[in-house]
């Protein structure tokens, strides 16, 4: 996007221009739903490990690591997924970064390149496409191959994109919930919020006993808070 700025300072008139890159989804760790099929993106390994050139498939709900994926930013607009283990860098991309028709979906390892950075569209139903790099002229997204909604491990190709029918092609990014075990701290009138709400932070970024569930150092910190 494009943002001019024009400023007048004592009659002389100053013009700056600027592109700004505006990023239409947050970063964070998503379950990326069809929007028509109902089912998930999910990585289908034939070991016990996901590794390059594993198919990216579709199937139902699972509620397992295979269908979670890290959404970030790329810097320039675009985006990276990949999967949910830290341990591994390997990223939703186009078989061999080639733009073509029914090409297929797969993990890819790194370094990230034109075939592993996607543009995320959000479409007229509220819900997005996938567009790699290198797509982008020839307007070819992530899509199921068959739009038949009772096929489980339905694979994912790089397919053309018709937005006034192509439904299938549109994906929901879902968040995954994060549960936090830190105990929550009641409010007392001798204490503002904010305190509380500090005391939290702190207990979930640097654990103390009372994180693993000790009542006692949970009401003896309250009370010291409480006389300082």
């Amino acid at each position: 996007t494009n943002v001019q700025f024009t400023i007048i300072h004592q009659g002389v008139i100053y013009t700056k221009s600027l592109d700004i890159s505006v990023n239409s989804v947050y970063e964070g760790n998503y379950y990326i739903q069809n929007a028509y099929l109902q089912k998930y993106l999910s990585y289908d390994s034939s070991s016990t490990s996901p590794a390059h050139g594993d198919a990216i498939v579709m199937n139902a709900f699972s509620n397992t690591s295979v269908q979670e994926w890290i959404v970030e930013h790329a810097g320039d607009g675009t985006y990276t997924i990949r999967i949910s283990m830290p341990s591994q860098s390997l990223y939703i991309g186009v078989k061999n970064g080639t733009d073509s028709q029914n090409q297929p979906i797969t993990l890819c390892s790194s370094p990230v390149d034109n075939g592993t950075k996607w543009l995320i569209e959000r479409t007229e139903n509220n819900a997005f496409t996938f567009t790699p790099v290198c797509s982008v002229d020839s307007n070819r997204v992530l899509a199921p191959a068959s739009s038949d909604s009772l096929l489980d491990c339905n694979r994912i190709y790089l397919k053309n994109y018709y937005p006034a029918t192509d439904i299938s092609s549109e994906w929901l990014l879902k968040p995954l919930s994060i549960e936090l075990t830190t105990p929550l701290i009641g409010q007392q009138t001798s204490m503002w919020c904010w305190a509380a709400s500090a005391q939290m932070v702190a207990r979930t970024l640097w654990p103390t006993d009372a994180n693993h569930g000790s009542a006692h150092t949970i009401r003896t910190e309250q009370q010291d808070a409480v006389y300082h």
